[in-house]
């Protein structure tokens, strides 16, 4: 099957997200190396414009933005149940990411959605009474930053910011990152948080 037979079963293959989306979502496909093999132009827009990298440096995927891929698919074959991960390397930019396996051979798609709003995140921090610093935590996770950068960040232990990473996992119910991020910004459920 050609590349473009492979890309066009894209929009009916089980393991993408459903359709029901506050902004529409532009795909991104990378190659087994990481590079990019296909885009929407208006993907890389969003992520030149929300990412503040020039669109001619776009034929890979910036350095923490595909790390933090990377540990998705990691995280995915751990969890198996899970088809696709949630990561935002900004707090204005959604990834969801997902492995496409076809007789074109294997591709990484990444649907690219910007965050229309903030309310999405104050409404988490009220409905889940969320502490100043479980806040700061989880505005650095939603920029893709793992344990030790948090530490780092917010001038504490990395036992501290596992202990508000797991507070943040406790506190929405969740079994990981991904599922929390889910959530907070309700991409199961339409407008409601899910709980």
């Amino acid at each position: 099957m050609s590349f473009n037979a492979t890309l066009a079963r894209l929009s009916v293959h089980p393991s993408l997200p459903s359709a029901k989306r506050r902004s529409k979502p532009h795909v991104l496909l990378l190659d087994s190396e990481f590079r990019i093999a296909y885009a929407e132009p208006s993907a890389i827009a969003l992520l030149s414009r929300l990412l503040s990298v020039p669109r001619e440096l776009l034929n890979r995927l910036p350095i923490a933005v595909e790390r933090s891929v990377r540990e998705a698919l990691k995280a995915r074959q751990l969890s198996p149940q899970h088809s696709d991960s949630v990561i935002m390397p900004v707090p204005s930019l959604a990834i969801r990411v997902t492995q496409v396996d076809g007789e074109a051979g294997s591709f990484i798609t990444l649907l690219v959605e910007e965050q229309l709003s903030r309310r999405y995140l104050s409404k988490a921090i009220d409905e889940y009474s969320l502490t100043r610093r479980e806040t700061d935590v989880l505005m650095l996770i939603l920029r893709g930053r793992n344990g030790v950068e948090i530490a780092h960040e917010l001038c504490i232990a990395e036992t501290t910011a596992a202990d508000y990473t797991k507070s943040l996992l406790r506190k929405t119910n969740s079994k990981n990152r991904s599922e929390m991020l889910v959530k907070i910004f309700a991409w199961d459920d339409g407008e409601e948080a899910v709980r």
